[in-house]
């Protein structure tokens, strides 16, 4: 299934918000490019998963709910810097020894970052339905 853009930002293509644009500099030009890139392969990745984007400039925010403000499962992409990409995830309360902590982990490569997103996603317990995310 596509991502689909929050129904808080108007919902919509997540990647139109990355679009190419002679006006931005260079870093947030190659920010976007990654993006674009991951973008389509995370929905190839996820057939039958909805998951909701909510978008930043240097963001993307997985959800499992179509309002930003409707839920605690979620997973924060970033493009870091050139091919690396950082993520978090939010893991149910009690999961981890730290109260209210994330899970930050980072990838190389858009493929190690959809493994990886995928895996944060199960972390968060958001979509535990899904017969697209790994389990562990």
């Amino acid at each position: 299934m596509p991502l689909i853009g929050s129904e808080s930002q108007g919902g919509g293509d997540t990647c139109d918000v990355y679009a190419d644009d002679e006006n931005l500099d260079d870093q947030l030009r190659k920010w976007y490019a990654a993006m674009r890139e991951l973008i389509p392969k995370l929905s190839e990745r996820l057939p039958d998963t909805k998951a909701w984007g909510l978008t930043s400039h240097s963001s993307l925010c997985l959800m499992s709910v179509p309002e930003y403000d409707a839920g605690d499962n979620y997973v924060i992409i970033e493009h870091y810097y050139d091919g690396c990409f950082r993520m978090s995830c939010h893991p149910p309360e009690g999961e981890l020894p730290i109260p209210d902590s994330h899970i930050t982990f980072v990838a190389m490569g858009v493929a190690e970052a959809l493994d990886r997103i995928l895996l944060g996603m199960t972390a968060s317990r958001g979509w535990p339905n899904s017969k697209d995310l790994p389990s562990y």
